[in-house]
């Protein structure tokens, strides 16, 4: 199946328009749920609603043929520091786990979903296991999705669909830490007046591969969006980060800033990354820009003279990355989780 798709394609020799992944059924997944009182939770069949998600119409007929359960949440109106966790621990089969949002009017809630498979050490066939998030944002309302990849031998899709209503605001935190394969993409429609989007995103990516696609649509008048992603990349690792700013016509006195930081950690790895501005409105601001490369050679004999090896300081400026992210989450058992998992890398 082709997923993660450029919005508006470049030069087909470069091979970022989008990614080839492996096609695959299952069930539904196994997982330890949790919330807070008030929000309303049920379970459904699997309905992809309006809201477009970002891996394309091939992704998602892979949840419509499985029967798979749908979790639905609705936050109540005005309802404040709303919370819900999601722990997958994966077993030696496909899985998959849709969910549906509905955060309404000035209402607050924190998602976290934890995906971890260590526990699976060898596998004699591809595994794989697939995230779908779809969410709506009411008006004034306040939506923080955190996702967490721990997942070795794995091949793990993070998918996320978000409509944001007027002066409402959608945060999203990532931290990919292992998987065989990890796609991720996010598509946030910022359709009312003064809505925000803020992503941050940090992975340690170590003989494995990575393909991101993230897209912020600025619909209504002074919505402004941010994407910040940094990470580290060793071992043969390969990487793809897509990041699309698209201001739409009446998009008046919208606001997007995109940035990436790569470490590079030995001279086998490959890097991608596209930063992509769409523009059809004059009266907006946009600017992007990647750092991608080795320590500076007077950074490293700095740090060399006080004492540190090179394997130190690139393992402490790798953790660092990957701290300054887990930081936003603000959520100690799920943070004390990442750390359990990167201290076994």
């Amino acid at each position: 199946m082709t997923i993660n798709r450029l919005p508006a394609p470049t030069y087909r020799w470069l091979n970022m328009n989008a990614v080839k992944a492996e096609s695959f059924s299952g069930g539904s997944a196994g997982v330890k749920e949790s919330h807070t009182e008030g929000i309303i939770f049920h379970e459904t069949t699997y309905d992809p609603g309006r809201i477009a998600a970002n891996m394309g119409e091939e992704f998602d007929a892979i949840f419509s043929a499985s029967g798979c359960s749908m979790g639905s949440y609705s936050i109540p109106a005005d309802r404040k520091e709303g919370f819900i966790r999601r722990v997958y621990s994966l077993k030696d089969a496909d899985a998959l786990s849709p969910i549906r949002v509905e955060v309404k009017e000035n209402a607050e809630c924190t998602i976290i979903l934890c995906i971890n498979g260590q526990g699976v050490k060898e596998v004699e066939k591809a595994l794989h296991f697939a995230s779908q998030v779809r969410a709506t944002i009411g008006d004034g309302a306040a939506l923080k999705l955190v996702e967490v990849v721990m997942a070795p031998g794995y091949d793990v899709f993070c998918d996320i669909g978000v409509e944001a209503a007027k002066n409402s605001s959608f945060e999203l935190v990532q931290l990919f830490l292992t998987a065989k394969r990890t796609y991720s993409g996010c598509r946030c429609e910022l359709l009312g007046e003064a809505a925000s989007m803020e992503a941050d995103i940090a992975y340690h990516v170590a003989s494995e591969s990575l393909d991101m696609n993230y897209i912020a649509n600025h619909w209504g008048r002074k919505t402004t969006s941010r994407m910040n992603a940094a990470g580290v990349l060793k071992s043969g690792a390969e990487k793809l980060f897509r990041g699309t700013i698209d201001f739409k016509r009446g998009a008046k006195g919208a606001i997007g800033n995109e940035q990436e930081d790569v470490l590079l950690l030995d001279e086998q790895v490959i890097n991608r990354t596209i930063p992509l501005i769409l523009c059809a409105e004059e009266d907006v601001e946009g600017n992007h820009g990647a750092t991608i490369g080795k320590l500076a050679a007077d950074l490293l004999f700095y740090l060399q003279s006080r004492g540190l090896s090179t394997e130190e300081i690139y393992e402490m400026m790798a953790r660092a990355r990957l701290e300054a992210v887990a930081r936003r989450i603000g959520d100690t058992e799920t943070e004390e989780a990442i750390w359990d998992c990167y201290s076994a890398l």
